[in-house]
């Protein structure tokens, strides 16, 4: 029997998971200049069509909590699932490091330690096992901090790491922060959960519009046990399909959207038609 899953990027760390008619939406932000394509951009008219949304937030930070998500509220299809430091004004479940959630009888929710503010996530829905990180990774600044900021960081790490590389089953796909503002080694952190927890793909996310790194990171840092796909573009897709135990990757990128520049808005911007001041 196959088995089917369609990611979608949104932007930064906010993507959505598409499985048996439920839709997962991970730290949902539009960005600072509303970076989503409006097309792109999840309204209630849109979840209706699911039988089951589920919403989640990993912490209380603005790049990771739009205020947005909370108008999706479908009475009776929405569930929204929230890090322990985030406060929701309406319903929702709330996890701390170290507790599950049976949300529905198929799907399962596993929260895990953050190395910044929240928590992470492991979502099992219909025999998937998806990973979100939130802000969970090795966050050094080598060129800013001293030695012993870069270990206590490292230590810290690894601390939150070790429950997730125990665990029993392996995750089908991670999402794992990619934060080139760290400057030397930025990709570290997400290096070495590639390497200890060996998912089958990982996607990396918060990194902030540069693209050109992601493409370069998955390159370099790809596996034989995983791959690494990066989703850059608002509306890029993922289909992940499994059959008898057989997992394929098909990789859908949204059409380049080119801004329009000053001089395309300007209608009175020809510098190149002739005028005489004199008159």
């Amino acid at each position: 029997m196959s088995s089917k899953a369609c990611i979608q990027y949104y932007y930064h760390s906010g993507f959505s998971i598409e499985v048996e008619k439920k839709l997962l939406i991970f730290d949902y932000w539009q960005g600072q200049d509303h970076d989503i394509p409006e097309e792109l951009k999840i309204r209630p008219e849109k979840l209706k069509k699911y039988e089951q949304v589920i919403i989640f937030i990993s912490h209380h930070h603005p790049d990771h909590f739009d205020p947005e998500i909370l108008t999706w509220l479908i009475p009776e299809k929405t569930l929204y699932v929230a890090g322990f430091d985030v406060r929701l004004p309406i319903d929702g479940t709330k996890l701390s490091p170290g507790e599950e959630k049976q949300l529905l009888p198929e799907v399962r929710v596993s929260a895990f330690d953050s190395t910044d503010d929240g928590v992470s996530f492991l979502v099992k829905v219909d025999g998937w096992r998806f990973f979100h990180a939130g802000d969970l990774n090795f966050w050094h600044w080598r060129e800013e901090s001293s030695f012993k900021e870069i270990e206590e960081a490292e230590n810290a790490f690894h601390k939150a790491m070790a429950p997730i590389i125990d665990l029993k089953e392996r995750i089908d796909l991670a999402f794992f922060p990619v934060d080139a503002r760290q400057g030397t080694m930025f990709e570290a952190g997400a290096n070495y959960f590639i390497m200890s927890v060996k998912p089958r793909y990982l996607l990396p996310m918060h990194f902030w519009g540069r693209s050109d790194l992601m493409e370069s990171f998955a390159r370099q840092a790809r596996t034989r046990e995983t791959q690494v796909i990066p989703l850059t573009r608002p509306g890029d897709k993922l289909i992940l399909t499994e059959e008898d135990g057989i997992y394929e990757a098909q990789l859908i990128q949204a059409p380049v959207v080119r801004r329009r520049t000053m001089d395309e808005e300007d209608p009175f911007n020809m510098t190149e038609l002739p005028v005489d001041l004199g008159e």
